[in-house]
């Protein structure tokens, strides 16, 4: 539904969709990944700590605040275009988020209508392999004590 507004936007802000833009599955893809990996470390977590759920609400609300999905990246940047102390720190916190590769990724192809780069292929197959592999390992260490606690 959302590639639904995502499109009639597209069109009435008169953006040109590219072939790129027909490579929008990619992130998707590798984000779904990312996701099913950390789907499984929290239904592993969640089955011995009740809480898991509460203060998971509270992490996607920061994760949502440090994506730049309504704000641009650069907001951080002074007037002049320079940088400052700050600017360079929240440079640093906004990429150690792993959701912020991916949205580049996404606005790279669909509304930039360029490849991705390398960098972003790097951090969006690195961190969906790292939280897919973690959340196999956790999940297959705890599933047998799950049966205890439910």
């Amino acid at each position: 539904f959302s590639l639904i507004a995502l499109i009639i936007v597209l069109i009435a802000t008169g953006s040109v969709l590219t072939g790129w833009a027909t490579m929008f599955f990619i992130p998707m893809l590798l984000l779904f990944v990312f996701n099913f990996g950390v789907g499984l470390v929290l239904s592993s977590f969640t089955v011995f700590f009740r809480d898991i759920k509460h203060f998971y609400s509270v992490i996607i609300m920061a994760l949502n605040y440090l994506t730049p999905i309504f704000y641009a990246e650069n907001i951080f940047r002074n007037k002049d275009g320079t940088e400052n102390a700050i600017s360079l720190a929240m440079f640093y916190v906004l990429r150690a988020n792993p959701l912020y590769w991916y949205v580049a990724m996404f606005r790279q192809v669909v509304v930039f209508g360029y490849a991705p780069t390398a960098e972003q292929w790097l951090f969006c197959i690195g961190w969906a392999v790292l939280f897919l592999a973690l959340g196999l390992i956790v999940f297959k260490k705890a599933q047998d004590r799950f049966i205890l606690y439910v």
